[in-house]
């Protein structure tokens, strides 16, 4: 881990950290030695600042048997998180955004005409309708992302707890290819061709290399 730090740290000296990002991460997975079960840490890297490395665990998870299996995406991960969650991080943050403006846009001319009739019942009024307008649409989103979630997670996750390693890296190459493909079409270049992928098992490790990838 003290080398991993190292490696990161010295990257971020030298300017690899991407101009705008307010961090970047290391994910580290694999067996331990008295395990019998994988298992990952998720760092999110702030930076380095006088020498000390800024950084805190994201995440952590080991597989148990109440979670078996689990199937988690990283950087550059916007096409697979749309899979996973139903929209993107970003785009629940701009539609939740939008809705808020259109409801405070319709409802301003009614506690107007409230307002000009009894301005003390139009404060009340104004109060909890304040809050309403901020918590339902995020709710709503929420409930909606958790709705999606179950629906994928229902095939998704039971068809990967009885994987063996080799299926795994199947899914996770097809997993990828939605990033490739995207970022290929917009000219984006931050993931592209090609991508190892590291299948693991206990004890056993090897690297695949897809020809689509």
């Amino acid at each position: 881990l003290k080398r991993l730090t190292s490696i990161v740290e010295t990257a971020l000296v030298t300017d690899w950290m991407p101009p705008g990002a307010v961090y970047t991460g290391l994910v580290i997975a694999g067996f331990g030695q008295d395990e019998v079960s994988p298992g990952y840490v998720n760092m999110e890297v702030l930076g380095s600042i006088g020498g000390v490395l800024k950084h805190r665990v994201a995440a952590a998870y080991r597989t148990t048997g109440d979670r078996p299996s689990a199937v988690e995406s990283f950087a550059m991960n916007g096409p697979v998180q749309a899979f996973l969650d139903g929209a993107r991080p970003e785009f629940r943050l701009r539609a939740y955004s939008a809705t808020v403006e259109e409801l405070i846009e319709r409802l301003k001319p009614v506690m107007d005409k409230v307002a000009r009739k009894d301005p003390a019942l139009a404060a009340d009024i104004e109060a909890d309708l304040v809050e309403a307008l901020f918590e339902a649409p995020a709710r709503g989103l929420s409930d909606a992302v958790r709705g999606h979630w179950d629906t994928v997670s229902s095939n998704l996750v039971l068809g990967v707890r009885s994987l063996p390693a080799e299926g795994l890296s199947d899914h996770a190459a097809r997993l990828l290819s939605l990033a490739v493909l995207e970022h290929e079409l917009t000219g984006n270049r931050t993931v592209s061709k090609p991508i190892t992928i590291l299948e693991m098992s206990k004890g056993r490790h090897r690297f695949l290399d897809d020809p689509q990838l």
